[in-house]
């Protein structure tokens, strides 16, 4: 009875223990995520037309990384981040893709985290920062969503739109016959306040 107790209550700590660093986990990606990161400071790289690979590549600033320095043991965090970096830029990443796009940027971060921790000047170590870039790889499968497919989208919603108010005038156009008045056509400023009120 009281070996049951006493286990029930080291699962009770182990799993207070598991909430807490959870709740520190989502305030520690709060507080970076309400600074995020200047788009000037990542670059998504697509596959070049006359090349053979079909990878994309995830360029991050140094000042980024050093930015993110206290999450590398964190990989789940780090991939976050990255996902909310990247989505301004037209791009997403697979879900699937978070433990090992995760890992390498968070691999990535220690390792750049510990060649400037052996800078002992400022100034060497603040143009260290802004001149280094890491590269990290990111397969074709891994991509959910590219400024390609955005485009796509925002196309054929404008066709969808076009094809509304092209229904919309033949329907004006039969009404009006049927009273007996004649349809006129409207000018090009009254068509767009009809295609923004359909939008």
């Amino acid at each position: 009875m009281h070996r049951l107790i006493y286990l029930n209550c080291r699962q009770d700590r182990v799993m207070n223990k598991k909430k807490m660093a959870r709740v520190s986990d989502r305030e520690l990606f709060s507080e970076l995520f309400e600074t995020p990161i200047h788009p000037m400071l990542i670059h998504v790289v697509p596959p070049f037309v006359n090349e053979d690979s079909p990878m994309f590549y995830i360029q991050i600033n140094g000042d980024a990384i050093w930015k993110w320095r206290e999450i590398y043991s964190r990989p789940g965090i780090v991939f976050d981040l990255l996902q909310q970096s990247i989505l301004p830029l037209g791009y997403e990443l697979m879900e699937s893709s978070r433990d090992r796009v995760g890992n390498a940027v968070a691999t990535s971060i220690r390792r750049f985290w510990q060649k400037i921790q052996d800078i002992t000047d400022g100034k060497r170590r603040q143009r260290k920062k802004a001149e280094t870039w890491i590269r990290v790889v990111v397969k074709p499968d891994e991509i959910q969503r590219t400024p390609d497919d955005i485009i796509t989208e925002l196309n054929k919603r404008c066709e969808n739109v076009e094809e509304k108010a092209a229904d919309l005038y033949d329907k004006m156009r039969l009404q009006l016959a049927h009273s007996g008045k004649e349809f006129q056509e409207v000018g090009k400023k009254q068509q767009n306040r009809h295609l923004s009120q359909i939008q």
